[in-house]
């Protein structure tokens, strides 16, 4: 089977599909793959969001105006980055471009849609109508980055995070998955950034120095079932954070590293590595080194 279906990481790896004849046992046997991790990702949220509150029935709630939009770029950036590993299966697969952005894009906003179907059933969240907006805007831009990769080539986005002053709540009791349920629910200390690479543009520019622009929140603290905007309760004031510096970005760099490097710049490349930053609201303020 693994002559048959390759290395795996080739999914992560490959940049063009060369008219590649369509593998179905290649397809299928992913399909699989993903309906049982999915089952596990699923099962490890209802661990980490849901099992400390209480069941209602299916209901919407509309959390546009909370937390500054942050959590509306997570799911915009999660969906985004599922696309594209779901794209890049496809391109594995031996689907065209086209096709392959069309079927990352697809399950993209599905897997994450899915989470919303939880949601509605939890005291604590609610169906959120923007957020299922969001994972669709996602899923559409990535798939769109998957099926036409050079004329897209010139932008990116990228997540970093550090544990902020604020957050004093550890979103699940379930100690595998508090670090990374505070790094999904910290908001304050999640910074979201749109890299743009002038190398693109003119040779003069090096290809692995791109520009970035980040949003990020602060004053955001609130228990995981809290739904306060603008402070309350003594709260700090929700206030917005947008910064501007440069990006190293290594992915530019990834076609010339051994193949395991290769692999670990494709995983990684969603990450802001540390790097100084200029802080336009609240306040301006410079950072030597910003993550």
């Amino acid at each position: 089977m693994w002559m048959v279906l390759g290395p795996p990481w080739m999914a992560f790896a490959q940049t063009e599909s060369d008219a590649a004849p369509f593998r179905p046992q290649r397809f299928w046997v992913g399909m699989g793959s993903f309906v049982v991790a999915d089952a596990a990702v699923m099962w490890g949220l209802d661990r980490l969001w849901y099992s400390d509150h209480d069941r209602t029935r299916f209901h919407w709630y509309n959390d546009w105006d909370t937390y500054v939009q942050q959590d509306k770029l997570g799911h915009f950036l999660v969906s985004w980055h599922l696309a594209r590993g779901f794209g890049e299966y496809g391109l594995w697969s031996g689907l065209s471009r086209p096709k392959a952005g069309l079927f990352g894009g697809a399950m993209s906003a599905l897997f994450q849609s899915q989470i919303e179907f939880f949601d509605g059933f939890s005291e604590a969240f609610g169906a959120s109508g923007t957020d299922i907006v969001a994972n669709f805007l996602g899923g559409a831009i990535g798939g769109a980055k998957v099926a036409y990769p050079d004329g897209l080539a010139w932008f990116d986005l990228k997540y970093s995070y550090h544990p902020s002053p604020y957050y004093q709540h550890d979103v699940s009791s379930f100690a595998p998955f508090r670090f990374i349920g505070n790094a999904l629910k910290d908001y304050d200390g999640i910074s979201y950034w749109l890299v743009v690479r002038p190398s693109e543009w003119t040779e003069r520019w090096p290809e692995w120095l791109a520009v970035s622009a980040g949003y990020s929140g602060t004053g955001l603290a609130h228990p995981i079932s809290g739904r306060k905007e603008g402070g309350g309760r003594g709260g700090p004031v929700h206030q917005r954070q947008v910064f501007l510096g440069p990006d190293l970005d290594l992915l530019t760099l990834r076609e010339d590293w051994p193949q395991p490097f290769r692999l670990l710049g494709s995983i990684f490349s969603f990450v802001r590595l540390p790097a100084p930053a200029l802080q336009l609201t609240p306040e301006v303020r410079w950072y030597w080194v910003y993550y």
